[in-house]
């Protein structure tokens, strides 16, 4: 069977574009990311899922030559994105290849997560935005006011905006439970996404953690006593539980 591949970033994969196609007849070429660059709309969580819903994704490697990768899978058409960072390479090689403009979607996907959109986000690119770390001990002021938390340290490439979300928590890639989670720089001055996951009370440190952004709460705030960071604290996780009757995923 004569195969259809798309050349692209794994980190601009969307399932709006993906859903063009027949995927039994798709072959996906991809570029994957480093797992300390949050700058993307699909990630390494979402690849997988891709994987796991039937798609056929490569990843290219310097060994990996562009002509023999499309001869090895009997392809008959080309495309990629415009995004592709490849993409003069690529058209050099394959000059017929179909180009599909991506760029205004990367460009408002990315706006929708600095404005917190994730409705709107998720309308476009047809899944939430995901981002895991390690689970790293930090300085264990949550336990302590009986609200525990997860801590992953980030970096300036995570381009959600500051302050508390509704996530969704997944550990080592099969523990799902819900929370509450913190974009924000601590009291040491290091970028960190914390979270209070409901229900919740196993030891995962250095374990990996995915967060799923499921909805924006509220802007972050100076707090002045334990008694008041407790107080909000306990507002936030009554929002997020009140939210999770709607079905959130």
């Amino acid at each position: 069977m004569n195969k259809v591949c798309l050349f692209a970033d794994s980190k601009y994969l969307t399932k709006h574009f993906l859903d063009k196609f027949n995927k039994n007849e798709l072959i996906i070429f991809t570029y994957n990311q480093a797992n300390d660059d949050f700058d993307y709309i699909c990630s390494n969580h979402q690849l997988n899922l891709f994987k796991n819903d039937g798609y056929q994704i490569v990843e290219i490697d310097s060994k990996k030559y562009f002509k023999s990768l499309v001869d090895q899978f009997n392809v008959s058409k080309i495309y990629t994105l415009k995004s592709f960072s490849k993409l003069d390479k690529l058209i050099e090689v394959f000059p017929n290849t179909i180009i599909e403009d991506d760029l205004h979607l990367i460009s408002k996907s990315k706006e929708f997560l600095i404005n917190a959109n994730s409705v709107e986000f998720k309308k476009l690119t047809g899944f939430n935005y995901t981002f895991s770390g390690i689970v790293t001990l930090c300085n264990q002021l949550g336990r302590t006011i009986n609200f525990p938390t997860a801590n992953i340290l980030t970096n300036p490439t995570l381009k959600i905006k500051s302050g508390v979300y509704l996530v969704k928590c997944i550990v080592d890639d099969h523990i799902v439970k819900y929370g509450m989670g913190d974009n924000w720089i601590n009291r040491n001055n290091l970028m960190v996404f914390e979270a209070n996951i409901f229900d919740f009370d196993k030891d995962i440190y250095s374990k990996k953690i995915t967060f799923e952004i499921l909805k924006y709460i509220r802007e972050n705030k100076k707090i002045n006593s334990l008694d008041e960071l407790v107080e909000l604290l306990k507002n936030d996780r009554s929002t997020c539980l009140k939210l999770l009757e709607d079905n959130y995923e």
